[in-house]
């Protein structure tokens, strides 16, 4: 390329450079300043979550056990590693001809917050323990839900 002439890649025009609007870099500053804060806000959440899912998760629960079934929450609820996106992972303990009843009982407790449901019966003998690692029945989550408070 010699003297001012533009290259033919161009098409003998100058390339199209994208400015910046005058508030992004405002915009930019500000969530990196505002980072500490979003972390914070997010453990806000957790906490705020952690405690309507466990609410629900109680009543979820008690219903299964009104029912005759017996059932647990598993996962990062019962671990105490909930998040603001986690879900409530239940294990239930029915006859497999009682599965959808069991499903639509914890559908009903927990509305539209994101759930998980487990027959006892599908566990493997390898996945058995991880599952069941950590569970806890109604009883023991509203003991814990006591604490909290």
């Amino acid at each position: 390329m010699r003297g001012n002439k533009l290259p033919e890649q161009h098409g003998g025009k100058p390339p199209v450079v994208p400015t910046l609007r005058p508030d992004f870099w405002r915009r930019i500053l500000g969530l990196m300043i505002d980072g500490v804060s979003t972390r914070m806000d997010y453990a806000a959440m957790a906490t705020e979550r952690q405690k309507e899912a466990t609410r629900l998760a109680i009543g979820a629960l008690q219903a299964l056990e009104t029912l005759g079934f017996q059932a647990w929450v598993v996962g990062s609820l019962a671990k105490g590693r909930f998040t603001h996106v986690s879900d409530v992972d239940f294990v239930v303990d029915c006859d497999p001809a009682l599965e959808y009843e069991a499903f639509r009982s914890i559908e009903r407790s927990l509305g539209d917050f994101p759930f998980h449901v487990v027959p006892y019966q599908r566990l493997t003998d390898d996945a058995l323990p991880f599952m069941m690692e950590g569970a806890i029945d109604a009883r023991h989550l509203g003991a814990r839900q006591q604490e909290a408070s």
